[in-house]
């Protein structure tokens, strides 16, 4: 009769965690937007491997052709600083969807947080390793810290997380726009590891410069807190039925985007001087911050994310990570 007993009753707690989706339920739209920032992000780095002319306006090499100089003008209106915040959400809204998964599935609620701790390690681990061998720049390891404090806002209410993204959103401009408001000299005022010749010299300061990269991106946090407002209400993963809100931002966002990148683009392609430059990048980085949390959403797909449709020639295949558009 004890087993009996004990078959019948519910499992209300359990220690096992529950494994990836699977392809045939995974979402659409967040892989594919994960997909389109990365590209972005890639595209935004790589102005960082450029070397041997005189540095301008925010880091950017100084370019003198018509051509490259306009191109310059696209990148930083359309893609600096507009990509990262974009990820940061949606990769709160992954650590979001994990915890609900898990703990819908009855796995108890420590037992879930231990997962995502574990996962935030590996990512700081896997962040300090690309830092040392390839890229200071790398944020991996700032994504893993996010991942801590995400855990630590799991009870935190929907209100307070958009007063306090709202809030920070404010610091970022006034850090961010010290940052750059010093006029350049011609000289990198960071990465400096990148003009070594010396392999063993560069590797030992890419830690150093690791560490200082958060100064320059520190507005996932707003990004972050808003990703897990809008995991929270299934906006990205249900987008049919939030159609007009993901409209509506998408058009604003590119709106804020272009208003509050164009001044700084222009800066950087030497088509007007900037008097302040505090308020030029204060500026850049705030609507950086507003836009490219709103960016993502175009490219969720208008009807529900779990649909499953036929794509000619191309087989987007999910598999329990970032996809790649190819």
């Amino acid at each position: 009769m004890g087993v009996a007993r004990s078959q019948a009753e519910p499992m209300t707690q359990t220690e096992v965690a529950v494994g990836p989706v699977g392809t045939r339920d995974r979402s659409l739209a967040p892989d594919l937007a994960r997909g389109l920032m990365l590209a972005l992000i890639a595209l935004a780095n790589s102005v960082i491997y450029l070397y041997d002319r005189p540095y301008g306006v925010r880091q950017h090499i100084v370019e003198h052709g018509m051509l490259d100089r306009i191109v310059s003008v696209f990148t930083v209106t359309l893609v600096d600083g507009r990509a990262y915040p974009m990820f940061a959400a949606l990769f709160a809204c992954g650590v979001v969807q994990i915890f609900e998964r898990q703990r819908a599935a009855g796995v108890a609620e420590l037992q879930v947080k231990r997962l995502l701790r574990r996962r935030s390690w590996w990512l700081i681990a896997f962040g300090f390793m690309h830092a040392l061998l390839l890229f200071p720049g790398d944020i991996l390891g700032l994504y893993g810290v996010l991942g801590f404090i995400l855990i630590a806002l799991t009870r935190v209410s929907d209100r307070k997380l958009l007063v306090a993204a709202a809030s920070w959103l404010m610091i970022v401009a006034v850090v961010q726009g010290a940052a750059y408001m010093m006029p350049s000299d011609g000289t990198r005022s960071f990465f400096w590891s990148f003009e070594m010749t010396d392999p063993l010299a560069a590797m030992a300061l890419r830690p150093l410069e690791w560490l200082v990269t958060p100064i320059g991106v520190i507005g996932v946090g707003s990004a972050a807190l808003v990703g897990t407002w809008a995991a929270r209400r299934g906006i990205l993963t249900d987008p049919l039925a939030h159609r007009p809100l993901l409209v509506r931002t998408a058009v604003a966002g590119l709106a804020i985007a272009v208003a509050g990148g164009l001044p700084a683009g222009l800066a950087v392609g030497h088509f007007w001087a900037p008097t302040s430059l505090l308020a030029l990048w204060g500026l850049a980085a705030l609507h950086g911050g507003v836009a490219g949390r709103r960016r993502g959403r175009v490219g969720a797909p208008p009807g529900h994310a779990r649909r499953r449709r036929r794509v000619r020639g191309v087989a987007l295949v999910v598999r329990g990570r970032p996809s790649a558009v190819v």
